[in-house]
């Protein structure tokens, strides 16, 4: 099986994203105004009986399936993180029939997965008025994901009932709700920050058309639990306060938990910023000029303020359903402020094969 990856709109589809704390599903269809939700829905694994991972990702699909009252069983999921590995490659003038063989070449080079148990597809990315008929310079885009974690996807969404008809890449997906809203602009570069439970991601797309990955080891279970150490509460309490903190806590607590909230997500700054400044170094392009947040944990009040504060750039939370009309308005409570959760289940809502 490959991963298509880039793959433009025809048919409408189902896009489920697997997270490790939630399946959330997003069904779009498009008229002349543009994208149209006519069904979404968001499932915890926790709630979701099961032994294994596999079993409750199974279990959280169906109850989502369920939920959006979805009848067809095709879908696009994606993958992400350690196994998963995006990158930008830039060739001189090659023949055509020989891209293949040097892009594999590059991925063998450049990749830390093992490409004996890895599958490998490629996207080019081509100039405007190139000729694809006689060699040229080529860049493109390269995703390597292992064929256990694709294979552990695939066995959930079966077990599910469910059809994976294209696997994506999370990173991607996010870009594609980006581009497919229009909130990319023809100059200039952006950012999208992609913060979870288990996992964040630094996802950067510059005037080249080649996006930029990195997986940072910081995500919103390893500052919840630093904030639990340093007070000696409950991750449940240190949960409920960050999002209520109004209501949680006042006076010397709010800044004392505050204090525990900057010295938790001071790591996670350096490492955003570090990126950005890579990314601009190595490019020689002008640094990014918006940053998007999104994910789970973007939705933390205390968290979402205090890193906005420490960026380099305007940041705003990219809720895609402040962008896209309901089918049913009755639909938009809850769910619709649930966008940036629901970012990249969008995001592959808007691939096809």
């Amino acid at each position: 099986m490959s991963m298509s990856l880039l793959t433009k709109k025809k048919t409408e589809v189902v896009g489920l994203d697997v997270g490790s704390r939630a399946v959330k599903l997003v069904r779009l269809s498009r008229n002349e105004r543009g994208y149209c939700v006519t069904a979404a829905a968001i499932c915890e694994l926790a709630a979701a009986a099961g032994g294994s991972d596999e079993a409750r990702a199974a279990k959280a699909i169906g109850e989502c399936l369920s939920r959006a009252e979805v009848r067809e069983r095709s879908a696009v999921c994606a993958a992400a993180g350690t196994e998963v590995m995006i990158r930008g490659f830039k060739f001189p003038p090659l023949p055509l029939k020989a891209l293949d063989q040097a892009v594999l070449l590059e991925a063998q080079s450049v990749c830390p997965l093992d490409m004996k148990t890895s599958v490998l597809d490629y996207q080019l990315v081509e100039t405007e008025g190139q000729n694809r008929a006689e060699p040229g310079p080529h860049n493109g885009l390269m995703v390597v994901g292992t064929q256990r974690l694709i294979n552990q996807r695939i066995s959930a969404l079966t077990a599910a009932r469910v059809k994976p008809v294209l696997m994506d890449a999370e990173a991607l997906a996010l870009l594609n709700c980006l581009t497919e809203l229009n909130l990319v602009g023809d100059s200039g570069t952006v950012a999208v920050i992609d913060i979870g439970w288990s996992k964040s991601s630094v996802i950067i797309y510059g005037q080249n058309g080649l996006p930029f990955v990195r997986d940072l080891n910081v995500a919103g279970g390893s500052i919840i639990g630093q904030i639990s150490g340093e007070q000696g509460l409950s991750e449940s309490d240190v949960q409920q306060i960050l999002c209520d903190a109004e209501a949680a806590i006042g006076g010397a607590n709010r800044n004392k938990t505050l204090l525990s909230l900057n010295n938790a997500i001071r790591p996670m700054v350096m490492m955003i910023n570090e990126t950005l400044r890579f990314y601009a170094f190595q490019e020689k392009s002008s640094a990014v000029e918006k940053i998007f947040l999104c994910g789970g944990f973007s939705q933390v009040p205390m968290f979402r303020d205090m890193l906005m504060d420490a960026l380099p750039a305007e940041a705003e939370v990219l809720n895609p359903m402040d962008h896209i009309e309901w089918q049913t308005p009755a639909e938009q409570n809850g769910l619709k402020a649930c966008g940036p959760v629901l970012a990249i289940a969008t995001g592959l809502a808007m691939r096809t094969v």
